[in-house]
């Protein structure tokens, strides 16, 4: 605040949220059909995400019987109503599921913020050594809660940096490898942000959420985890390559994000949004996007045809789902970087 670092940020999402005692247990909840599709797994020992158009409810169990229950939604969607414990079971009474889980516990409290996402000028400098981490810095979005990747990022460079200060490295070489860090955490938070960014219409659907799924997590793995795996965050040759290829990344993120949006209209035009909201489920579904080799240098040189081929699988499954087909098969490149839709 000193400093005057803080931006507002072009994501406009909102949240009420509470902590309830006495929910129905998550994992007696539902039909025993509903239960072995989901094979039975224990879901109170995870997050779990109840999604409509426009918005999601998580659902955490926090122990000794205490259970945190919030809503995330467009700020167009929100309503200051909302911030009171009347307004906030009313919204949650407005979803079948999340209504009969709280029916009958008791709200402990409340809480909300009219926007949540926001920026900064800056995350770390060198020259006057100080550093910006975590929710001090900036926040995007709590779906997919990736304020832990940017914690684990941010909290290994500036120990980094920390290092080299005390082992007597000049203030140059120290500012020049700040602001490197600096502008890659920049960009993995604007790219973070095109993966939400008009993108919450699209959550209330199965068939368009189970692709956006595969999308994100083909990402994540490809563009964020794996170099966290390698220590690429920490080798400014590797920052340098990354932030080289920002703008194709960038771009590749933009034209799936336009096709999602296509294929969105098209289900709501044909009045197939919800079709199949009910009796399917994906298992596991993370696992035929693994590969043995994942987390090694030779992983990483097949990137962009592995992500090229990706792509062109889910952009011709998204256009069986609503009954349009590839612009073109195979997908080029050139394609993936045109940023509209390719259905």
């Amino acid at each position: 605040r000193q400093e005057g670092l803080r931006v507002p940020c072009e994501l406009p999402i909102a949240s009420v949220w509470g902590r309830f005692r006495g929910l129905t247990d998550i994992d007696d909840f539902g039909t025993a059909e509903f239960r072995h599709r989901m094979r039975w797994t224990p879901r109170r020992l995870s997050t779990s995400h109840f999604c409509f158009p426009g918005g999601w409810i998580w659902h955490i169990p926090l122990g000794r019987g205490v259970v945190s229950v919030g809503a995330v939604m467009e700020t167009r969607l929100f309503s200051d109503a909302y911030r009171s414990r009347e307004g906030f079971l009313a919204l949650l009474g407005r979803h079948r599921a999340v209504a009969q889980l709280v029916e009958g516990a008791e709200l402990l409290d409340v809480g909300s913020f009219g926007q949540l996402a926001y920026g900064t000028k800056r995350f770390f400098d060198g020259r006057r050594r100080f550093a910006l981490v975590g929710e001090a810095a900036a926040f995007a979005d709590p779906l997919y809660s990736p304020g832990y990747d940017f914690i684990a990022i941010e909290n290994d460079q500036v120990t980094d940096l920390v290092a080299r200060d005390l082992s007597g490295e000049s203030l140059s070489a120290l500012g020049e490898r700040a602001a490197l860090y600096d502008r890659y955490v920049m960009e993995r938070f604007e790219s973070a942000l095109v993966l939400y960014r008009d993108l919450y219409r699209t959550l209330g659907s199965y068939e368009l959420f189970a692709t956006k799924w595969d999308f994100d997590v083909v990402c994540y793995l490809d563009r964020w985890f794996q170099p966290y795996v390698l220590d690429h965050h920490l080798d400014l040759a590797e920052v340098r390559r990354e932030l080289d290829s920002a703008p194709v990344a960038r771009a590749i993120l933009r034209t799936f994000k336009a096709t999602l949006l296509d294929a969105d209209e098209r289900l709501r035009a044909r009045r197939d949004y919800f079709a199949k909201n009910t009796g399917h489920c994906v298992a596991d579904p993370i696992t035929r996007l693994l590969d043995p080799s994942f987390g090694t240098e030779a992983y990483v040189r097949r990137g962009l045809p592995r992500l090229r081929d990706w792509i062109t699988a889910l952009v011709g499954e998204l256009g069986q789902k609503v009954g349009a087909r590839a612009d073109r098969a195979p997908l080029t490149f050139s394609h993936l970087t045109m940023e509209r839709s390719l259905l």
